[in-house]
């Protein structure tokens, strides 16, 4: 990461929000979904952002996962020497890093905050363990992450 955001301390209704933002009670089988987050309770963090600061930064090594909880960031990706363009915004209950996370390589785009933000931070081992147990989940955020690698790297028209 760029810089560290502030921790929060969660509570069982940030979490409640959370499993509804990644539709897990959609997702997944009978149990409920708070339960399942409640096991991955103590890698789970709640961070603070002031606006202008750069959750990640693009090239930098990172796999970890973020959700927006709440405000407002601009996703920038630059190519070669070319002045970096914004390719799009993310608001509460969108996932990024999700590229990374998968590719094992640099981060592909800049995520700064406009205003400030409130963000859940999943690292990398806790994400993939939920992955690894809720296959609609892992389906899903892999269909996501395809989705904008293409609205990335294909040509607009």
């Amino acid at each position: 990461m760029s810089e560290t955001g502030s921790r929060l301390v969660v509570s069982p209704v940030d979490l409640d929000w959370l499993a509804r933002a990644l539709t897990l009670d959609d997702l997944l089988c009978d149990q409920p979904a708070l339960e399942r987050l409640v096991s991955s309770l103590p890698l789970i963090s709640l961070e603070t952002w002031p606006q202008g600061s750069e959750v990640v930064r693009q090239g930098e090594r990172g796999e970890d996962i973020f959700v927006v909880y709440s405000g407002r960031l601009s996703v920038r990706h630059q190519r070669g020497s070319e002045p970096p363009r914004e390719i799009g915004t993310l608001k509460p209950g969108d996932i990024f890093g999700e590229i990374g996370f998968f590719l094992k390589a640099g981060r592909s785009a800049t995520v700064r905050c406009e205003e400030d933000c409130r963000i859940f931070h999943f690292p990398a081992k806790a994400f993939a363990s939920l992955l690894e147990r809720e296959r609609l989940l892992d389906r899903w955020v892999k269909q996501m992450a395809t989705d904008r690698l293409k609205r990335m790297f294909l040509p607009e028209g």
